[in-house]
């Protein structure tokens, strides 16, 4: 592959990355039974071949511009962890270092013998792929596994992917006539986030969070978890469905209330501003379905008020009203766009997107992605219980999580797997310690089941 410029998206999650602050994602698979580690390693090879991202560096040129440049190897790195761990990761999610992008690549493979099996992390900067891109990249492995071990399902065969549409994944441009259908309602969109104030989940001030920067987390990556049983998650679908909204909004407007009761819990609640959540956004059509591993995605910002979060009531159908309007005036363009301009500006005085991003001031409360089936949708034999088997392995639990930043220095996530509804909290351990941050989700999944 030869060297491909990052994506407007790709360099503000480069950019905005921080040594305290990685923006890393990851996505840990547990198995019970016995792994092939050489079959494994073909598989990951394999992958490789058809998602090009996943053995690349980063590297910035003459020209001011981030680029995508292969590394020479033939599949991403693979740690052997020593030792036998866990088999909890609800209790024990493994640490690892971070990931160094200009010299190592972006994407890293961890592999943990547990008691009962394996457990197998992957590691990536959010810059090499976003949720999608990792599903399609670790479905060709896991598939390819299969196939080697003669486990398949019966004419199983890879997804097509089109290594063309990589060129295009920066395309996200405004179409001249949406823009204008769109403008009253971007303007109304910037003037509320130029002054409104956010209420922050954490009683800190961000000069604390901008402190931070500069030094390691205590412990990478800081992640706990909690998962629903299959009744309870089956009742709590169907009160989404009930509700006026999606399981999204539901899941929205159980957050907020949450933490406006945890924030009066602990004598940290402030009245007055907004409270506002960071929603990933797949702007993934038809026409990218064929996209290997890399970024089609934005984010938007879903702002509510106090006094609709205390309209329990009506709450759900207000977000649900809310992330209509978001989409019909298509607001999943806008941070992309802004940062189109932000980079076009910074080139012009000699510098790249950094400049426009030294300021630090994209605040949200908190972030929750809702990666649904996302990672319940792999071309593998399925036993009835909802497991997938793959040679000797049997998958038994995934947990994802999504990177934290600066100025939000908390994420939830919400994805289902095997009729399970999970819950994902990723903190910083220098602002939360581990027992706020099991507070914190052991609340939110209380608030759920109080309503089942």
């Amino acid at each position: 592959m030869d060297s491909r410029p990052l994506a407007v998206f790709e360099e503000y999650m480069l950019l905005d990355s921080s040594s305290h602050y990685p923006m890393e994602c990851f996505c840990l698979f547990q198995f019970s039974g016995k792994l092939d580690r050489d079959l494994f390693e073909n598989a990951v090879r394999f992958a490789a071949t058809r998602h090009p991202f996943i053995v690349c560096r980063i590297e910035k040129k003459k020209d001011r511009r981030f680029y995508w440049i292969p590394t020479g190897r033939e599949y991403p790195e693979i740690i052997d962890h020593p030792g036998i761990f866990p088999s909890d990761i609800i209790e024990s999610f493994p640490e690892v270092d971070p990931l160094n992008v200009y010299e190592n690549g972006a994407f890293r493979i961890h592999l943990f013998q547990t008691g009962k099996g394996w457990n197998i992390l992957f590691q990536f900067h959010h810059a090499v792929c976003d949720a999608a891109g990792s599903q399609k990249c670790i479905a060709d492995i896991f598939l390819e596994y299969a196939m080697q071990t003669g486990s398949a399902p019966e004419n199983a065969v890879h997804s097509p992917v089109d290594p063309a549409l990589l060129d295009v994944r920066g395309d996200l441009g405004w179409p001249f006539w949406d823009y204008l259908h769109d403008f009253f309602f971007t303007i109304r969109t910037t003037i509320r986030y130029l002054l409104f104030r956010v209420n922050t989940f954490l009683k800190h001030s961000a000069k604390e969070d901008l402190r931070l920067e500069a030094f390691p987390p205590s412990v990478h990556p800081a992640i706990y978890t909690r998962i629903l049983d299959s009744d309870q998650s089956r009742k709590y679908y169907q009160k989404a469905k009930e509700s006026g909204g999606s399981l999204n909004d539901i899941l929205l407007a159980d957050l907020f209330t949450c933490i406006v009761r945890w924030q009066k819990k602990k004598g940290i609640f402030r009245r007055g501003g907004i409270y506002r959540n960071a929603v990933p956004m797949n702007l993934r059509t038809e026409k990218q379905k064929d996209m290997p591993a890399g970024n089609y995605v934005s984010m938007v910002f879903l702002d509510v008020y106090l006094r609709e979060i205390e309209d329990s009531e009506h709450f759900v159908q207000k977000i649900h009203q809310k992330m209509n309007l978001i989409k019909k005036y298509h607001q999943g363009l806008y941070l992309n766009d802004i940062l189109s301009w932000g980079r076009f500006l910074s080139r012009l005085i000699g510098s790249d997107l950094s400049f426009f991003l030294r300021r630090k001031n994209c605040q949200a409360t908190v972030c929750l992605s809702n990666a649904g089936r996302l990672f319940d949708q792999f071309p593998l034999v399925r036993l009835p219980d909802g497991r997938y088997r793959m040679g000797d392995l049997l998958l038994e639990n995934v947990l994802t999580s999504p990177p934290i930043r600066s100025l939000t220095p908390v994420s939830f996530l919400a994805m289902s797997f095997a009729g399970r509804l999970i819950l994902t909290v990723r903190y910083d351990p220098d602002l939360l310690s581990e027992e706020g941050a099991r507070e914190i989700l052991d609340d939110y999944l209380d608030l759920i089941l109080a309503q089942l």
